[in-house]
């Protein structure tokens, strides 16, 4: 349920999904589900000869044939687990008049006074305690949870059954992995990954892979050849290869 005084652009009709990966797909269940928008289109840049012609009863188009149409929709999300690439397409397509739409799943579920941004997708089985904020482009994805007061920069991705503090301060463009946790009242800079099933204890400098339990830090620019790639960015290399069609 939305409570009545949460922040949230419940527009209907006709919408048009960015992408056309398994996160879009996901996005285009909710739709279904929740009965208060129709997907007329899964849509990418080009569209390659072995991509299908239609995605859960929806044609696959590209960006070009989608402007051709003669009642093209204006309203779009997008469908894109990455968290750079939908930051850079959410930007584009505003540029060119286009309408950013939340999408929740039925099953999500928001507390009093949450401030939802524009571009956001809740996802079956996630919790929002009162007074969260979530800035344009946020993921909570299927039963993640974010505690009360907490503020997530915009297109985070708050992974499968992770979950954030209370009263915390995380970034702009973060990831955090299945199953991972942040305790309370804690801050995380932009563009930092904590890696699935990690417990970061302590505040997370931005550019950071956080991994293990407790985590342990390092830059994301450092390469050490000798240890296998962390968690985190190995689920964000399968991330970005199920939505390469995009």
């Amino acid at each position: 349920m939305y409570s009545a005084n949460h922040r949230y652009y419940n527009h209907s009709g006709d919408i048009f999904i960015f992408g056309a990966g398994g996160h879009a797909k996901t996005i285009a269940s909710a739709v279904k589900l929740r009965g208060e928008h129709r997907v007329a289109a899964f849509v990418v840049d080009q569209v390659s000869a072995s991509m299908p012609t239609q995605l859960l009863g929806s044609p696959v188009l590209s960006l070009a044939e989608l402007q051709r149409q003669r009642n093209m929709p204006r309203q779009f999300i997008v469908g894109i687990g990455d968290n750079e690439l939908r930051s850079r397409k959410s930007v584009e397509l505003e540029s060119q008049g286009f309408e950013l739409v939340n999408i929740a799943h039925p099953f999500a579920s928001i507390g009093d006074a949450t401030v939802i941004g524009r571009g956001v997708f809740l996802s079956s089985g996630c919790s929002l305690d009162p007074e969260v904020t979530l800035r344009d482009g946020v993921i909570i994805n299927v039963h993640a949870g974010v505690g009360h007061e907490t503020v997530i920069g915009a297109y985070t991705h708050v992974s499968a059954g992770a979950l954030i503090g209370a009263i915390s301060r995380v970034g702009e463009r973060c990831f955090f992995g299945m199953g991972s946790i942040l305790i309370s009242e804690i801050n995380v800079g932009d563009d930092s990954y904590l890696g699935a099933g990690s417990v970061a204890n302590k505040d997370v400098p931005a550019n950071t892979i956080a991994v293990g339990s407790p985590a342990r830090f390092r830059s994301r620019f450092a390469v050490d050849t000798t240890q296998p790639s962390p968690t985190a960015e190995s689920e964000l290399k399968a991330d970005h290869a199920l939505t390469s069609s995009t």
